[in-house]
């Protein structure tokens, strides 16, 4: 467990980072008193921490932005290949029907050449 407290030593003030140890020997805990930092070195670090943070922040809403860019050329391929594959099906049902037809037509005129040579069709 980590903790921060402050303490008064002379004139300056200074954030004390304390840890608790567990000793080995006897299992009992204490504190142990880590980093001794004056409050100006305390700001320099918060200053750097939240520069750092604001960084990571901007580089966040830049994430977003392409995210959404993504997801809006994902939404746009899609829709094409939704119309790409209506426009096949359609193609499909299109060449079944001349192919039916094609096929009756077919079908009529290998009647009518039989007929005419007197043979007989038994469907």
């Amino acid at each position: 467990m980590e903790t921060t407290t402050r303490e008064k030593s002379g004139r300056e003030n200074k954030t004390v980072l304390v840890k608790e140890v567990t000793c080995v020997v006897c299992n009992g805990s204490f504190p142990y008193k880590t980093v001794g930092l004056t409050d100006e070195l305390m700001g320099k670090v918060y200053k750097e921490l939240n520069a750092k943070q604001r960084e990571m922040k901007e580089e966040l809403v830049g994430l977003k932005d392409k995210s959404n860019e993504m997801v809006k050329e994902i939404s746009a391929l899609s829709d094409k290949n939704e119309k790409k594959f209506i426009a096949l099906q359609s193609a499909n049902v299109n060449m079944s029907k001349d192919l039916k037809a094609s096929l009756n037509k077919v079908g009529l005129k290998l009647q009518a050449f039989m007929a005419i040579g007197g043979v007989k069709i038994i469907v």
